[in-house]
């Protein structure tokens, strides 16, 4: 598991119970655990909004997203719609554009031509796109986001039996729902649309909606409505992918909290930054991130404390007031130690202890060092004037 992953696990895993979005939910805000130590001032708190993409964002950061979306923006190629489809393009091959929310903000000109040249394009709204993006979507995919809100007509394949909160059957085998170690649940969404596939659509569906759903405010029922869909272009038609969610919110920051809803952010995470493209590159290190219209240049970074998240319902003396205080008394016993080692000298201390231990030996060592040349100076001098004694004897004539 990546260590972004790893992170958001283990914090989301913990205060699982909450959940936010179209459900009837009132944001409550934590409070900082009293600091003990004198003379410190608490740091302020960071608010996570509810509905907002902070930790998916954190998340995009283990396989290497480090933003950049301006960037890419400023940069963006304008694929040609004439691009040979029988040759991928290795810009296309390495990157993503993953839109959350409302898209009509949003103009990409080249969009079809992007994906069709080895690009993956993930789309998750709940709420019909513009004309512009839903042609490129249908002709792609041959499916479209309807933007119908739906709700559950069955208890039981719901959350605490809120219409709004409908739990999703994802396909078996496919990455998305793969199971992570200390997550359990199944995907909860909130308050979504759903995903229609026109005949011979090469999507296939790989998300639906547990049991009957009704179409609001007062429409027909339909059993198996799709949540997700996935479409693998193949030459001669492209090289790129397309997925299209029929929520956005069950990525929001506290619907991470829910279920399976985590497993789903992480793998998904995963798989939109990686693919098998045979020679090409199988790593897309370059994303393009908008949410509601705005691209995001650059992703959340949490604090070194857990940041405060407003969660609805909680106690101030509760789970996740515990396990502030908890991380936040860790920071600042190891901030302390920090401190008490630079007053007490600790590495000068331990750098003289360490000279004194090593300096007899040195002078063992030099004087040793001396005491070799000296000899090797006395024996060559010797060894020097018995030569020449020898050679001067035989140069004398005998009388």
């Amino acid at each position: 598991m990546k260590a972004g992953h790893l992170f958001a696990v283990l914090f989301m895993v913990l205060i699982e119970g909450a959940w936010a979005g179209h459900a009837d939910v009132e944001e409550s805000v934590g409070q900082n655990a009293a600091v003990e130590s004198e003379g410190a001032q608490p740091p302020p708190p960071v608010t996570v909004p509810a509905e907002g993409y902070e930790w998916l964002s954190y998340m995009l950061t283990a396989p290497g997203w480090r933003g950049g979306g301006q960037h890419l923006m400023e940069r963006w190629p304008g694929w040609d719609e004439r691009l040979p489809q029988s040759i991928a393009d290795r810009t296309a091959t390495s990157m993503t554009v993953l839109v959350l929310g409302d898209s009509d903000n949003l103009d990409f000109d080249g969009l079809e031509a992007f994906v069709r040249a080895g690009g993956t394009l993930v789309v998750a709204t709940d709420s019909q796109p513009k004309i512009k993006m839903a042609n490129t979507l249908s002709r792609l995919t041959g499916a479209m986001l309807t933007g119908e809100r739906i709700r559950s007509i069955i208890p039981k394949s719901t959350l605490q039996n809120n219409p709004l909160l409908i739990q999703v059957e994802g396909k078996r085998g496919f990455p998305w729902f793969t199971p992570l170690p200390g997550v359990t649940g199944a995907l909860v969404v909130n308050g979504p649309c759903r995903v229609n596939l026109g005949r011979d659509a090469p999507a296939i569906p790989v998300g639906w909606y547990k049991g009957e759903v009704e179409l609001m405010p007062s429409g027909p029922r339909m059993e198996e409505a799709i949540f997700a869909a996935v479409c693998q272009l193949k030459p001669p038609e492209g090289f790129g992918r397309v997925a299209l969610l029929a929520d956005p919110n069950v990525l929001s920051n506290q619907m991470l909290t829910l279920g399976g809803n985590l497993a789903f952010a992480c793998n998904l995470a995963e798989w939109i930054t990686t693919d098998g493209l045979g020679n090409f590159a199988p790593a897309r290190s370059q994303l393009l991130l908008a949410v509601n219209g705005e691209v995001v240049d650059k992703p959340f970074v949490p604090p070194l404390a857990m940041p405060e998240i407003p969660m609805p319902n909680f106690d101030k003396d509760d789970l996740f007031s515990f396990l502030y205080r908890l991380a936040e008394g860790a920071v600042q016993a190891g901030e302390g130690l920090i401190a008490q080692v630079d007053d007490s000298q600790i590495p000068d201390r331990a750098g003289m202890a360490i000279l004194r231990l090593l300096w007899p030996r040195v002078i063992l060592i030099a004087l040793a060092v001396g005491v070799s040349f000296w000899l090797v100076v006395v024996l060559s001098r010797r060894t020097l004037n018995q030569s020449l004694s020898e050679s001067k004897s035989l140069r004398e004539p005998t009388r």
